[in-house]
């Protein structure tokens, strides 16, 4: 029954569908997530008040593509959920720390004068600077080996 695999909140609805491919081997991996997937998410959607929040203060503008940023913005709670189920005591063994799962030594590279690890807000600007100085890298590097290749035919 398709009804047994949905999860329905006041504004958001998931639908984990059994069957989300051919392939035997990825819908064999969905299905091994499925039992954390019903355990994790009502506690999620109980936290839905951070998704607003995150959300409302993405402001990626160092992400010069707004197709780009928008799926960044929804891949970006996609790893807050994933990393910490949005709960802010969350710490990793590595000591990765709240809804972003920030480490110790981002924080102190990346944070400005009196941002608070305490803040959700904070820790978006935190990560979102992050995520900034990885996009530019990676497309500096991108746009150098495209040069290389084109050279090279």
């Amino acid at each position: 029954d398709q009804d047994e695999n949905k999860f329905v909140d006041t504004e958001m609805e998931f639908d984990a569908e059994l069957t989300p491919s051919n392939s035997v081997w990825f819908n064999d991996q969905v299905s091994s997530f499925l039992p954390q997937f019903e355990i994790d998410m009502p506690i999620v959607l109980e936290r839905e008040d951070v998704i607003k929040i995150i959300k409302e203060k993405f402001i990626a503008s160092g992400i010069d593509r707004p197709n780009l940023r928008s799926s960044v913005e929804d891949l970006f709670i996609g790893i807050a959920i994933a990393e910490s189920r949005l709960d802010e005591s969350a710490v990793s063994s590595q000591g990765a720390f709240r809804w972003l799962q920030l480490m110790p030594t981002t924080w102190d590279d990346l944070a400005k004068e009196g941002e608070s690890k305490d803040s959700l807000e904070d820790n978006i600007a935190v990560a979102v600077r992050l995520l900034e100085q990885e996009y530019r890298y990676l497309t500096q590097t991108c746009f150098v080996e495209l040069a290389h290749i084109q050279k090279e035919f």
